[in-house]
Parts: C-alpha cells; sequence; structure tokens
C-alpha cells in the first residue's frame, strides 16, 4: 500500500490506512527461511515488507513458518533468520506472533526444537539463537548424541546455504524446493546417515 514520490515511499492515500481497531496479518509464505526478511538475499518481494506496512499502520499480527507443509520430517533451515526476524516484527508493533511448526507430529524433534527456542526468543529476541539451539540438543538428546547432532544440523545448514545461493542467488528458492531431488543429493544424505548410525 506505498508508493515512491520524489525518492520517498509514502501511502499511495488515506484510503489505504486502516482504523484504528483493524490489524495486518502478515504471512511470508514464500519468503526464503535461510534469510531474514530484510537480507539482501531474500525474495525481492519480501525484503521491505515489513518496512513498507509500518508506513501505513502499527497493528500487526504475523504468522510465520518453521516447517515444510510438504515434508513434514524434512531438516527446514530458519534459525539464522529468526532472531533478526523477531526483532523487525517487534519493532513495527507486532503485538500477535505465530511461529507454525509440524504441530500434528508428535515425534517430531526438530518441532519440539521450534517450541523450546521459540519460548525463550518470544520472552526476549536478543537471545543468541545457536546458544539456545545447542542447548536444547544437549537436554534432548543427551551428551552422548549431542555431538553428532549438532554436526548433523550444521551440516545442513551449510549445504542448504551454499545451495540456495548457487541456484538463484539475486532470489533463493521457495522452501518446497528444499527437499527435491534437485536439491538433495546421495552423497550428501548417505554422510548425513552415517552421522545417526554412529
Amino acid at each position: 500500500p506505498v508508493k515512491d514520490i520524489d525518492g520517498t515511499l509514502q501511502m499511495i492515500d488515506s484510503s489505504v490506512q486502516p482504523e484504528d481497531n483493524v490489524y495486518i496479518r502478515l504471512a511470508p509464505i514464500n519468503s526464503v527461511p535461510l534469510y531474514s526478511l530484510s537480507d539482501k538475499r531474500q525474495t525481492a518481494q519480501y525484503q521491505n515488507l515489513l518496512d513498507n506496512w509500518s508506513l501505513v499502520t502499527d497493528n500487526f499480527m504475523a504468522w510465520t513458518y518453521a516447517c515444510d507443509f510438504f515434508e513434514y520430517f524434512g531438516y527446514y533451515p530458519y534459525l539464522s533468520a529468526w532472531k533478526d526476524d523477531l526483532i523487525k516484527y517487534a519493532s513495527i508493533g507486532t503485538e500477535y506472533m505465530m511461529i507454525q511448526s509440524s504441530y500434528t507430529e508428535y515425534n517430531d524433534w526438530q518441532a519440539i526444537m521450534n517450541n523450546y527456542i521459540a519460548s525463550k526468543l518470544l520472552w526476549n529476541p536478543n537471545r543468541d539463537v545457536l546458544a539456545l539451539k545447542n542447548e536444547f540438543i544437549l537436554y534432548y538428546f543427551g551428551a552422548e548424541a549431542a555431538p553428532y547432532i549438532k554436526e548433523f544440523i550444521d551440516n545442513y545448514d551449510i549445504y542448504t546455504q551454499i545451495n540456495i545461493e548457487m541456484k538463484n542467488p539475486a532470489c533463493g528458492i521457495f522452501s518446497t524446493d528444499l527437499f527435491s531431488p534437485n536439491f538433495l543429493n546421495g552423497d550428501f544424505l548417505t554422510r548425513q546417515l552415517t552421522l545417526l548410525e554412529k
């Protein structure tokens, strides 16, 4: 609902400004989960989404995603962006924050990790996400398994980042591409399985 007027973004006109009792729900479902919404590597339509809407109102709800709905059990690389996004959502006046994970699965360790980290970050978005992730891995998997699980997750994060940037550095890829045969290769998955078998 904004346009560029002499190099400055402004509301299109007063008709797009919601009443005080109206909230805008933002749901960036097709953004690249690896990057925050303000990251220059993010899909172009989402890079300025929050800043643009904040010119119109400060009444927001947000519905974000921490899973791939086509592959509930697939690893979803979102943690690197979570902190920056939560801080940004708070700065524009977001009063309701939903981070949807695979809530229908009771044995999905990543959904449980999402809950653990969200329970800390939503109280204080300045917390260290990496420290929270490692804390969860230690508590949930135990000291003996924790190093292998940490390596498993780190490998996925690195592999995903490299391949997203190689495929399309300008706009990334949608989350549904993360589990396609063109994205994941057999050698990488074999190495990951080897870690789980230790």
